[in-house]
């Protein structure tokens, strides 16, 4: 089944089994509400560990209790997002929802396709691959296409003008494998999508989540230590020729220089490196997804106790919801 807009949970009588989904539902919803807005942060990206892995759901989540809580969230993609089918595999994609009030940043184009749904409020500063970025108020709930941004000083100043418009929280469509967005110029935090697209076995699936999973929950190294700083992304050939001149101890700027794919980490391991960061971009959430167009969806109970497993294994506490199924593990307490 295709995930659907977060707009609200699902309604039913007292005793039924859709009463059961409803209180399952607003208690993810919960679950994220207190992961973000207890951290007290105002940027955050949401990034997928591949495509439709559930990012929009989460997007849409966020959008659902920024406006219950009659707050004004923004909302700005890497890519393209919200469109009706992929432009990769080509399978129906959910739409990006947004509420009366949301702040959107999407290409003039869209925001005119959109008609009165959107208001245009100025100029967002910067050219998107579609033509000139505008910021737009949605005048109406409704669905919303959003354009991606060229480059991440153009998502910096993206960001600022959400804010500037009054969006007290920006959410930051991060895109599959693009962890540019996090770096602390553009987000606060992070959550990360993890999807059973990636694999019909949950362990298969967590394998392949695995590098984004350990890049965003690397710990920040400011101790003092010797350590090999490295320039730009750290990639699977650049951690080769530092482990080759004799390296242990490997730090980059940021979560979203980490690039390495699952046999750079293995080999990083075998090595005993310890890979760290300068600035943390913390990760604040996990979010899970059963969805495997054109197959049948995954056990949602078995992707999502998996994803948490992996977590936890990586000495990693925080919440891990599933939006749709109504899944939680809450945060731990870290020991």
């Amino acid at each position: 089944m295709q995930p659907q807009p977060v707009n609200a949970a699902p309604s039913g009588s007292p005793g039924t089994g859709s009463a059961r989904a409803s209180a399952a539902a607003t208690a993810a919803l919960a679950a994220l509400e207190r992961a973000v807005w207890g951290a007290a942060v105002h940027r955050v990206a949401v990034i997928g560990a591949s495509k439709n892995a559930g990012k929009t759901t989460v997007l849409n989540a966020l959008v659902a209790i920024a406006s219950r809580r009659g707050e004004t969230v923004g909302l700005v993609s890497v890519g393209r997002d919200g469109e009706d089918h992929d432009a990769w595999s080509g399978e129906p994609k959910p739409a990006v929802w947004v509420e009366k009030g949301t702040l959107v940043v999407t290409a003039g184009l869209f925001a005119a396709a959109a008609g009165a749904r959107l208001r245009v409020l100025g100029d967002a500063g910067f050219r998107s691959a579609l033509g000139r970025a505008v910021v737009c108020e949605a005048r109406a709930p409704g669905a919303v296409e959003l354009c991606g941004v060229p480059h991440r000083a153009a998502l910096a100043q993206a960001v600022a003008a959400l804010q500037a418009a009054g969006a007290l929280l920006v959410a930051i469509d991060g895109a599959y494998h693009r962890q540019a967005a996090a770096h602390p110029a553009v987000a606060d935090a992070t959550v990360l999508a993890i999807g059973a697209i990636l694999a019909a076995a949950p362990a298969d699936m967590v394998r392949c989540a695995l590098p984004t999973l350990r890049a965003l929950t690397c710990p920040a190294a400011n101790d003092g230590l010797a350590w090999d700083d490295l320039d730009g992304a750290c990639t699977d050939a650049a951690l080769d020729r530092l482990a080759g001149a004799g390296a242990r101890r490997v730090r980059v700027e940021t979560p979203g220089h980490i690039l390495m794919h699952e046999a750079g980490w293995v080999r990083a391991d075998r090595a005993g490196i310890d890979i760290a960061v300068r600035w943390a971009v913390p990760l604040i959430a996990l979010a899970t997804s059963p969805f495997r167009a054109p197959e049948p969806a995954a056990d949602a109970i078995a992707v999502h106790a998996s994803v948490v497993a992996a977590a936890r294994a990586l000495a990693w506490h925080g919440p891990c919801v599933d939006l749709v199924a109504g899944l939680v593990a809450a945060a731990e307490p870290q020991k």
